[in-house]
């Protein structure tokens, strides 16, 4: 099968194609839906969780709340994690960087249980420096896998075909069964750099068993390194020149926002509490009980 070039075109099309975060995963005779539980998925797996039909990752307690990151464009909403669904709370979400497809909120449950789960996990660690290229990171996302049947091929026209010979391109066609929380494994595959406001890293999509590309429709899906320490958030997507919507083709890219960039930003942008009417009654009331003692 032939392989055309897509690096350069693909990164000029990042701006343009859809938003994304979940992931297509390949593998030799697989279906692109594989590495749908936590085995093999590490740390992150327990952080990242859907959206408003998306993907968020849960970063923490901080402050007295605890905290989602997303993509922006995805926005506040219900977040369900590790079985149990919380409330977005009303006027937490803020944008750590102006411009940059991020946005932290606050999230809270009535459902004890559910508050326990959540205080069992240690703050998530963040990156504070690049990745280099050719780190290996686990890519976490909520949406929609391959169809059920081996890779497809297209002719140079985007003709779907069953003959090897006639190939220019192969990949996965998105199945129709529904979103649903799925891992893959990929390379950092070159320096960051800024793409319509957010500064991005690559990753490539590879005939390479288990190796996942974002697919379209749902961002905020968490990338990770071996020491689950959160690398990126996946948001957008680049393919080929006419390349049919829904799918996912050997050569394609996934852009996520470098987290190593915007790791102060995003803690410095959660609120602190507010000072309690309760405690700062007490100030007065010790400051005259030392009066007391002194005179």
């Amino acid at each position: 099968m032939r392989r055309p070039t897509l690096w350069l075109s693909a990164i000029c099309l990042l701006s343009l194609v859809s938003r994304a975060d979940a992931v297509i995963v390949a593998g030799t005779g697989g279906t692109g839906s594989q590495n749908t539980t936590s085995t093999g998925a590490g740390t992150g797996w327990n952080y990242t969780g859907t959206v408003n039909g998306s993907s968020g990752v849960y970063l923490g307690q901080y402050g007295g709340g605890y905290w989602v990151l997303t993509a922006d464009h995805v926005s506040a909403g219900s977040f369900t994690l590790g079985g149990y669904t919380y409330d977005a709370v009303a006027n937490s979400a803020a944008n750590p960087v102006a411009g940059a497809d991020l946005e932290v909120f606050r999230i809270t449950s009535a459902n004890p249980a559910a508050m326990t789960a959540l205080s069992s996990l240690s703050n998530l660690s963040l990156a504070s420096s690049d990745s280099s290229i050719g780190t290996s990171v686990t890519m976490i996302g909520n949406g929609r896998g391959g169809r059920s049947t081996d890779t497809v091929l297209w002719t140079s026209g985007w003709q779907e075909t069953e003959f090897q010979l006639l190939a220019a391109y192969e990949g996965y066609t998105y199945g129709s069964s529904g979103q649903v929380l799925r891992w893959g494994t990929n390379h950092v595959g070159g320096n960051p750099y800024v793409n319509s406001g957010t500064e991005i890293f690559l990753t490539d999509f590879d005939e390479t068993a288990g190796e996942a590309q974002g697919s379209a429709g749902d961002s905020g899906g968490g990338v990770f390194n071996s020491s689950g320490t959160l690398v990126g958030l996946m948001i957008v997507i680049g393919g080929y020149n006419g390349q049919p919507a829904n799918t996912a083709v050997f050569g394609n890219i996934t852009g996520s926002a470098n987290i190593a960039q915007y790791s102060t930003a995003i803690l410095t942008a959660i609120p602190e509490p507010s000072v309690s009417m309760l405690v700062l009654g007490a100030i007065p009331f010790a400051w005259w009980a030392l009066r007391r003692r002194m005179a």
